[in-house]
């Protein structure tokens, strides 16, 4: 029963992981078209090009989100306990759904739930104090939350934020 559990959970990674396959794909051919200048006039060539460009760095933050959903969705299954105990091949599953919601979710800028999910990376992977990525997205997700502590003007919150943003960026 629970095998079945794992390998709708595995059906869904690999799902939302040849999605963002095909993203990447279709990311490569627009940044080969922006480039190009094949009007004659130069402001009507510049004036695709930006709206090309503006046109696609919402279609990336929506794909983005999409994909963490995606991946969220395998974690919450994993996390239900109906694929079996966390070990093996369900911990392998899980903490690679983990790393790609984490990069996902910050590229679509939800970085509240980006800290949660590295603690919950940090609580299951032994060696991430020791790797580069983990204090490299915690520093920018801390930077993040700065910024809108500080426009929001919760100072005290803002600090705290600062000095951990400060210790994470050194250590990354």
């Amino acid at each position: 029963h629970s095998s079945a559990y794992y390998h709708r959970a595995l059906s869904m990674f690999e799902k939302t992981r040849k999605e963002d396959l095909e993203f990447l794909e279709y990311q490569r051919k627009v940044y080969r078209t922006l480039p190009e200048d094949d009007d004659p006039r130069p402001m009507s060539a510049r004036e695709k090009r930006d709206a090309l460009r503006n046109e696609f760095a919402h279609k990336k933050i929506r794909h983005h989100e999409m994909m963490a959903d995606g991946y969220n969705q395998v974690l919450k299954l994993l996390d239900s306990g109906k694929a079996g105990p966390m070990d093996g091949a369900n911990n392998d599953l899980y903490l690679e759904a983990l790393r790609l919601n984490i990069v996902h979710a910050s590229k679509g800028r939800r970085y509240s739930d980006v800290l949660w999910k590295l603690r919950r990376y940090y609580q299951m992977e032994s060696e991430a104090a020791s790797q580069w990525p983990f204090h490299f997205y915690v520093a920018s997700t801390l930077t993040h939350l700065h910024r809108r502590a500080k426009a929001g003007q919760d100072l005290e919150k803002a600090y705290r934020l600062e000095s951990l943003k400060d210790r994470y960026t050194l250590n990354y």
